[in-house]
């Protein structure tokens, strides 16, 4: 029990990241949103430049559709010409005007998004779901908790109801400051 290959850690993967994909912001291309509009954008991640997309949008007064084309090499060399369309959906804003979104193009997903994803070793542009893509910052740990733990810890003393997210609380202040936050809050302030 216990040894070399026990546990199924191997089996393991993390998520792919969204800092890690290609990215379509429609909030970036809306100055583009004129039907007859083409051009390309550069592909990058970071600072490292992947390639170019080319995007056209289509439609007759306003726009209904962006037709994306662009080409990636696989490992092997070999070449995968993409050409597709993405449509797009609007919702009118109470302050009015309207919200551009993408229809999500890959099979039986139909989301409405603001972001189009393309992860290493995709094909097509897709939302975050379709792809379960998840953010870095929900991969990191949590570095701070010892931190709070120990001093809740070294306070049992004097305060034995005290919990860690209590200190935490007292120290960067809530999120949300209920009745159970104050109550702690005024017994460790007015000692």
């Amino acid at each position: 029990m216990g040894g070399s290959g026990s546990t199924r850690w191997a089996y393991h993967s993390k998520k792919i990241q969204v800092e890690e994909c290609v990215k379509l912001d429609l909030a970036k291309l809306k100055c583009w949103m004129r039907p007859g509009y083409s051009g390309s954008l550069n592909w990058y991640i970071g600072e490292r430049r992947l390639g170019t997309i080319g995007l056209q949008v289509l439609g007759t007064g306003r726009p209904t559709h962006m037709r994306l084309y662009y080409t990636i090499t696989k490992q092997s060399k070999n070449k995968i010409e993409c050409d597709y369309q993405v449509t797009f959906t609007s919702t009118p804003l109470p302050w009015g005007g309207n919200r551009n979104w993408f229809i999500c193009p890959l099979i039986g997903c139909h989301n409405r998004v603001r972001i189009l994803y393309l992860p290493p070793g995709g094909r097509y542009f897709g939302c975050r779901k379709c792809y379960d893509l998840t953010y870095q910052s929900c991969q990191e740990q949590h570095f701070g908790t010892g931190f709070y733990k120990m001093l809740a810890a070294s306070m049992q003393s004097t305060q034995p109801e005290i919990h860690w997210r209590y200190v935490k609380e007292v120290i960067l202040g809530p999120k949300k400051k209920n009745k159970k936050y104050w109550k702690f809050y005024n017994k460790f302030h007015n000692k």
